[in-house]
């Protein structure tokens, strides 16, 4: 089954989210990263059965650097999945109306180092299990 990430970016507009992220976001641009980079720490791990390299992420913020794990992978699968999330994320915060470039900068770095799809980042994601096939009807519903 393909996710029509267009429709998606559509419905999020629809149903008035990109007006409720933008009071989220606030004056949320300050911490984002104006530099991302990424170091192999020479060791692999497994996450949901995929083997992946870990690397050190380093965030550059007006307020600091923020560091963290990630797991990625070279798994063909596993990059058409952070494509198209990161294709959701650009799209949310141009739905918002959040300085594009400002955002896209980081992501630009991550996807310019070309190392797969993310496993795991910190203890804050963990990719759980990756299932083939077509998704159930109402599995995912938007009102």
């Amino acid at each position: 089954q393909v996710i029509d990430i267009e429709k998606v970016t559509r419905q999020i507009r629809a149903v008035g989210a990109d007006t409720f992220l933008a009071g989220l976001l606030g004056n949320a641009t300050s911490d984002v990263p104006t530099d991302v980079s990424m170091r192999p720490l020479g060791r692999r791990e497994t996450v949901a059965g995929h083997d992946g390299e870990v690397y050190e992420a380093v965030a550059r913020t007006s307020n600091g650097e923020q560091r963290a794990e990630l797991v990625v992978s070279d798994d063909p699968q596993l990059k058409a999945v952070q494509d198209a999330l990161l294709k959701v994320a650009r799209d949310t915060v141009s739905a918002v109306g959040a300085d594009a470039s400002v955002y896209a900068r980081p992501l630009q770095q991550v996807e310019q180092q070309g190392l797969g799809g993310v496993l795991r980042y910190g203890e804050e994601l963990r990719l759980v299990s990756l299932e083939q096939g077509p998704i159930a009807p109402g599995r995912i519903a938007l009102p």
